[in-house]
This record gives C-alpha cells, sequence and structure tokens, in this order.
C-alpha cells in the first residue's frame, strides 16, 4: 500500500498527464475543424453546382417559352399553348413521368414528376430585336392591318393555328415534341438555367431603342453564412431591396418561403436587404387601396432610414401577392418613394387582380365580395369592382392606370394561373378579354387601363408566366372545397414549395 505522499504523487503525475494529453488533443481538434471548414467549402461548392443544375434540367423539361411580339402583349394567348392543356399531356407522357428523381427532395413527394409545376412563359419583343434562331417562333399576327399597340380595342386576340396535318394528339408527348408542336421553346437543355441570354445579337438594337437588354444568365449558388460570397452585379458597397406585400388578409410571413428560396440562390448574399412588409397586416378588410399605399411607403422609408440604405441601395425589387400587387403601384406614386423610381429594377405579381374582378366566372367570389362591401364595408373591394366613382374612368384602378410606374421597372414579370379563380386570369395577366368588348358600362374604361398600363412598358423587360400547379390528391373535404372554387392555387403561389423553387431558380436571373 501507497502512502498519503506517494498517492499525491501519482495522482499529481497523472494530471499533468492528462493535461499534456487534452493540450495535444484540443489542438489536433481545432486543426481537424479547420481542415473540415475549409473542406466543407469546397465540398459544398461542387456539390451544390452539380445538385442544382441537375434540378434546373429538371424544371427545364416542363417550362416552355413563346416568343411574343410586342404588339401581342394586350392579348390572351389562344390555342393548345396553355399550361393546363401541357400539363395534361405532360403527365401522361411516359417519357416524363420516368425522369430520374431530384438528388435529393424534402419530401417523397416532391420526387415524383407528377408534382412539377408547368410554366407556359410568353416574353415580349419586336421582330427586329427578337435572336435570328426565334424570328421564325413569333408569327407575325399583326400583319394584315391590325392596329398598333396605342390602339388596342380594334384589334382581335391572335389564335394560335391548328396543329401540322399528321400530328399525333399531344397526350403522351415528351417535353421537347409538345414544344415543336405548339411552335414553343422548351427551357431547359443546354439552355443555361433556361436563359435566352445566350444569343445576343439583338441588344445593340435594343439599346438603340432605349429597352434594357435581357438579364444575363446567373447562376445560382448554395452555400453557408461564414463562405465568401459570389460575384455582385452592384458595385462595392451597394445593395438589392426586395419588398414583399402580401394581399388580402396576408400578413408579413406569406412570402417567407419566396424569400428563403431567394436568399439560398442568390450569389452574393450580403449585397440583399429584405423588407417582409407588415403595414397593412390590419387594413387590407377595410381601408383604400390609396391608404395602404401610403402605409407601404412610410414602411418602405422608414426601412431604408433604419438600415442605412439610402444610398447604398442600389436597386429596388418588389414581389408582391394578390391585393399587395396593387398597393405597391400606389405606394410607388407616392412622393415618399419618389426618389427611388430610377433604381427600381423587377416587379413580381403573383396573381394581382391589375384591372379589378370584372368579368369574374366564380360566383362564389362575386358573391363573397359582394357580401364583404356590404357588411364590412372594404373599401379595396368595392374599388376592385370599378364602383367606388359613378363614372368608370373616375374610379381608383383607372386613375392608378393613368400614372402608373410600372413602366420604370427594368422587368416586369406577371405571374398567373388559369386554376385561380379568386382572381380573374385576364386581370393578373393585364390583357383583355371578350367581355370588356362586349360591355357598354366598363368596356371602354377596362380597354383604356389596359392601354394605359401597356404602352409604356415597350422600354420594360415584358414576361408573362402562366402556371400550372400539381395536382390535388387530399380526400379532405375542406381541400377539395378550395380546389372547387378556386382558392387553391391562389394560395399555392405562397405555400407550394415546387412553384417556389422552380420559379426562383429559372428566373433567378430577373431578381439579382
Amino acid at each position: 500500500e501507497m502512502g498519503g505522499s506517494e498517492a499525491l504523487a501519482v495522482a499529481g503525475a497523472a494530471t499533468a498527464l492528462l493535461h499534456d494529453l487534452s493540450g495535444l488533443v484540443w489542438g489536433e481538434w481545432h486543426a481537424y475543424l479547420d481542415a473540415a471548414r475549409l473542406g466543407c467549402h469546397s465540398l459544398v461548392t461542387t456539390l451544390s453546382q452539380s445538385y442544382l443544375a441537375d434540378r434546373a434540367e429538371r424544371f427545364g423539361e416542363s417550362l416552355f417559352r413563346e416568343p411574343r411580339l410586342f404588339e401581342q402583349r394586350a392579348y390572351m394567348p389562344q390555342g393548345g399553348a396553355d399550361p393546363t392543356t401541357i400539363a395534361k399531356a405532360l403527365r401522361t407522357s411516359m417519357y416524363f413521368r420516368a425522369l430520374p428523381p431530384p438528388p435529393l427532395a424534402e419530401v417523397p413527394r416532391a420526387a415524383s414528376t407528377e408534382s412539377q409545376c408547368v410554366f407556359v412563359e410568353q416574353w415580349h419583343s419586336s421582330k427586329h430585336d427578337l435572336p435570328s434562331s426565334q424570328r421564325a417562333l413569333a408569327p407575325d399576327r399583326t400583319a394584315g392591318g391590325a392596329s398598333s399597340p396605342a390602339e388596342p380595342a380594334t384589334a382581335e386576340p391572335a389564335t394560335a393555328g391548328p396543329l401540322p396535318e399528321g400530328a399525333t394528339p399531344l397526350e403522351g408527348a415528351t417535353p421537347l415534341e409538345l414544344a415543336r408542336r405548339l411552335g414553343l421553346e422548351l427551357g431547359g437543355k443546354g439552355r443555361d438555367y433556361g436563359l435566352r441570354a445566350g444569343e445576343l445579337e439583338h441588344q445593340a438594337a435594343r439599346s438603340a431603342r432605349a429597352a434594357p437588354a435581357w438579364p444575363e444568365p446567373v447562376t445560382p449558388r448554395l452555400s453557408l453564412s461564414w463562405m465568401p460570397s459570389g460575384r455582385s452585379p452592384l458595385p462595392p458597397g451597394k445593395h438589392h431591396l426586395y419588398v414583399f406585400v402580401h394581399g388580402f388578409h396576408g400578413n408579413a410571413l406569406d412570402l417567407r418561403g419566396f424569400r428563403n428560396q431567394l436568399a439560398l440562390l442568390l450569389p452574393d448574399k450580403s449585397c440583399a436587404r429584405f423588407l417582409m412588409s407588415s403595414s397593412n397586416e390590419d387594413f387590407t378588410a377595410t381601408s383604400s387601396f390609396e391608404e395602404m399605399g401610403e402605409n407601404l411607403a412610410n414602411e418602405v422609408r422608414a426601412f431604408l432610414r433604419s438600415e442605412s440604405l439610402d444610398q447604398s441601395a442600389a436597386r429596388v425589387s418588389f414581389v408582391c401577392h394578390s391585393f399587395g400587387s396593387i398597393i405597391a403601384r400606389a405606394a410607388l406614386r407616392k412622393p415618399q418613394l419618389e426618389a427611388l423610381l430610377p433604381r427600381l429594377h423587377t416587379y413580381i405579381s403573383l396573381s394581382g387582380p391589375h384591372l379589378g374582378m370584372l368579368y369574374t366566372s366564380n360566383m362564389l367570389v362575386e358573391l363573397g365580395v359582394w357580401g364583404l362591401r356590404k357588411w364590412k364595408n372594404a373599401q379595396c373591394l368595392t374599388e376592385l369592382s370599378l364602383k367606388d366613382a359613378k363614372q368608370p374612368t373616375d374610379t381608383f384602378l383607372y386613375t392608378l392606370s393613368k400614372g402608373d410606374m410600372l413602366a420604370r421597372f427594368t422587368n416586369v414579370l406577371l405571374v398567373s394561373s388559369a386554376e385561380d379563380r379568386y382572381v380573374p386570369h385576364h386581370s393578373a395577366r393585364l390583357q383583355l378579354c371578350p367581355e370588356a368588348m362586349h360591355d357598354p358600362r366598363f368596356g371602354t374604361a377596362f380597354v383604356s387601363m389596359v392601354h394605359n398600363i401597356l404602352s409604356p412598358l415597350q422600354c420594360s423587360n415584358l414576361v408573362h408566366v402562366d402556371v400550372s400547379f400539381l395536382p390535388l390528391i387530399s380526400t379532405k373535404l375542406v381541400h377539395q372545397l378550395d380546389q372547387a372554387i378556386g382558392r387553391k392555387a391562389h394560395i399555392d403561389f405562397l405555400e407550394q414549395q415546387a412553384f417556389l423553387q422552380m420559379f426562383v431558380q429559372m428566373y433567378l436571373s430577373y431578381l439579382v
């Protein structure tokens, strides 16, 4: 047995040995963490590039593009080139259904091609401005005496011609076959994330007309917060402010899914600043658009000051859902935001009722609007019905159209869905409809609003995106009711991850 002094000596030696060992382990552990951090940067960069490229190619299988003449911007597309028809055909295609699943999926159903949205995009340009390989795809439907865009009321909507003789039905066709039969472009393979910026010979002509160049292709970049940022299109010290505006009975978190996808994919995350508007959360059911526009303008101004962005905000973009699309347009007319007008970059409208709620085919929505107007005194709903003045030309929406600020944006993207029956399809697309041509009371004002808003946009990149969402599989009565009345598609712009992932990635170039 050891004595007390010997035991203390052994304990002291053991403690010293453990101390030395822990020092070695601590140093090795931190060396390992430093190496892992460097390796993680390289690993995340390599894997994310491959993952995003694979995802973009898959998204491109259900993104169809139609180059249209600028003179056609006021007319709804006719014929088979609509997302509902194409989606039905794609989801019966053995080729499309057999596409390999994405490398990663948040939920099992996301791996199925049946859950993938279908986009049909129309982008507008003059015949001379179209790239040479796409001029043949844009039929000159204004030939033969059609009126100019300054007089949309006298021109008839263009209709797509029949399929070529001997063509087989669309059902079951591959995406490439569908694109060829319908005279469209397929938005994926070999397209640099689906963008058309590979052919730039038309840019000089656009510049001569003061029209902005189509956005350069942008590679999305997944990275962790401590990784260095990618290349920014802005000068050092400058920022891009993104303002997200919710709709009727909405709140600041409605567009968080869009914001999160954007924050994940931006090449330079350090220059991005996000404002999730909350100033109208308590007012969309009662106030007028003029009042809500004032609230938003004050909120944006206060945010610029609190974040010291008065001078550093080089670009300002708006992402708006439903009523928020009109609130943002109203806010941009306010003197508080006058200094921002030269810096406006991209305006994205997700099913915004720009032309009001006229000519809707949804009787349930009409009844609901009537009830809210009568019992809740919802002034904004009265304005959407063009009943806030005796004469249609004195209403708020008509007045807004005459001094609209959309033309100050470089890019204007109008996103809609025929499945959304809350907002009339033509209103979300800012286009004419047959009912207006035969309406003696509101028809003339309606056509004038379309003209007032669209005519100045010849100096902007105007893009229509029509969406077909994934079909409903729920057996719950409330979900089936939402589908029946058209509410599901209206909310899918906010909540459906398949749409948010595809839209943000495929249209990222408009957002940087």
